[in-house]
């Protein structure tokens, strides 16, 4: 008698709970990594590989770092569409008087911008991450403004 083996039998849940793990493990999950402007492209648009370090383009919850290894200008032009990111950081590296210039598509972020060093310019919208619910941010938001109560001169 050929016996199946233990994990296959009709009593196994295994198969099943697999199957709803998947359907709603989130597809494409990513995770957030830092995209580093190298400016090696042949030109200023963001989504050119060859700009950032590592090879790729930024994408969404990515945090953006502009840091000059070498005294210049840098212009950038930010072609992508709808990026989120998790934060934006403008700088010098090793003390060189590097400054940037973001330019192109609007972009969100979800944390802070930093700028250091050169006269650096931002010439492209960033709007704030909406709140997410169940949070602080949330609920300020939600929060009515506070009344003022002011007192009748007796």
């Amino acid at each position: 008698m050929h016996k199946r083996p233990f994990f296959f039998g009709p009593r196994r849940p295994w198969p099943q709970a697999l199957a709803t793990l998947l359907a709603i493990a989130p597809a494409g999950a990513s995770h957030a990594a830092t995209a580093n402007w190298a400016g090696a492209g042949s030109g200023a648009l963001w989504s050119d590989a060859d700009n950032w370090s590592p090879q790729t383009p930024p994408a969404d919850g990515d945090a953006l770092v502009f840091n000059g290894v070498l005294p210049a200008d840098y212009d950038t032009y930010n072609d992508l569409q709808n990026l989120q990111v998790s934060g934006i950081a403008l700088g010098a590296t090793n003390g060189a008087p590097a400054s940037f210039t973001l330019s192109g598509n609007a972009i969100t972020s979800n944390g802070n911008i930093s700028a250091a060093g050169q006269a650096q310019a931002i010439g492209l919208d960033i709007s704030p991450a909406p709140a997410k619910p169940g949070t602080a941010a949330a609920a300020a938001a939600c929060k009515p403004p506070a009344r003022s109560r002011s007192k009748a001169a007796a």
